[in-house]
C-alpha cells in the first residue's frame, strides 16, 4: 500500500514526514530542556532547572469530509487535545502550574495567538509530579479558499510558584510534535496541524495508536 499526505506547501511522501524547526525558550539563565523523568530529582543537574516534560505528544482532531472506495480522502480539524506534563518540585513540596497557547498561521504568514488556554495549577513535589488533566480546545477555521494553507501549533507554559504565589521558574516549550485523528482513529504524526489534510492510495487504510 502507498499513500500521499498532501497540503498545500507541505506536502509528505507517507510515511515520510515533514519536520520543523522546534524552539524552546526559557526565562531563566539556562535554557530549558523538555525532561521526561521517571521518579527523579526535581532539578535536572545539567541545566540547573525544574523537572517538566511532556507524556503525550498534543492531537489534532479531524472529521472526514470526503471518502473513497479505500477510506478517507479529505478531512478537517475540528479539536486540539493536549495532554498535561510532567512536573516535579524544586524542592521537598511546591505549587506548579501550566496552560497552552494555540497559535495559527495562514499561507506561511506569521504566527498569531488564537486561544489561551485556562492555567491548571496543582502540588508537585521532589519525587511525585503533579496531578492534572488534559484541556481540549474546539478548532474555528478561518474563511480562506485553501483550508490546507492553514497551520495550528501549539506552546506549552509552565510555572513553579514560591509560598507567596509570586512565579518562581517560568518555562516556554513551543511543540514541534503532533498525532493526527481522523473520526476517532489514529491517522499519522505530523510536525504541526494543517486545518485541513488530505490523502491519496491504492490500497485500504487503517491503523490505530495506543
Amino acid at each position: 500500500m502507498s499513500h500521499q499526505f498532501q497540503g498545500s506547501r507541505r506536502r509528505i511522501a507517507w510515511p515520510i514526514l515533514l519536520a520543523i524547526t522546534a524552539i524552546t525558550v526559557s526565562a531563566v539563565p539556562v535554557a530549558a530542556q523538555a525532561i521526561v523523568r521517571d521518579n527523579a530529582a526535581a532539578v535536572d543537574p545539567q541545566v540547573a532547572q525544574p523537572g517538566y516534560g511532556l507524556k503525550v505528544a498534543p492531537s489534532c482532531r479531524y472529521e472526514a469530509i470526503e471518502g473513497g472506495t479505500f477510506g478517507w480522502t479529505t478531512a478537517r480539524l475540528r479539536r486540539i487535545r493536549v495532554d498535561p506534563p510532567s512536573m516535579w518540585a524544586m524542592r521537598a513540596k511546591q505549587k506548579v502550574g501550566w496552560r497552552f497557547v494555540v497559535q495559527r498561521s495562514v499561507d506561511d504568514a506569521p504566527w498569531t495567538v488564537t486561544y489561551h488556554s485556562p492555567l491548571q495549577k496543582s502540588t508537585a513535589y521532589a519525587d511525585r509530579a503533579a496531578s492534572f488533566t488534559k484541556m481540549v480546545v474546539d478548532v474555528k477555521l478561518p474563511a480562506v479558499p485553501d483550508k490546507t494553507d492553514v497551520a495550528y501549533r501549539v506552546v506549552i507554559k509552565a510555572f513553579w510558584y514560591r509560598s507567596d504565589g509570586t512565579k518562581e521558574y517560568k518555562i516556554r516549550d513551543q511543540i514541534d510534535d503532533y498525532d493526527l485523528y481522523v473520526d476517532g482513529e489514529y491517522a499519522f504524526t505530523e510536525a504541526l496541524c494543517a486545518g485541513e489534510i488530505r490523502q491519496f492510495f491504492d490500497g485500504p487504510t487503517g491503523g490505530n495508536k495506543s
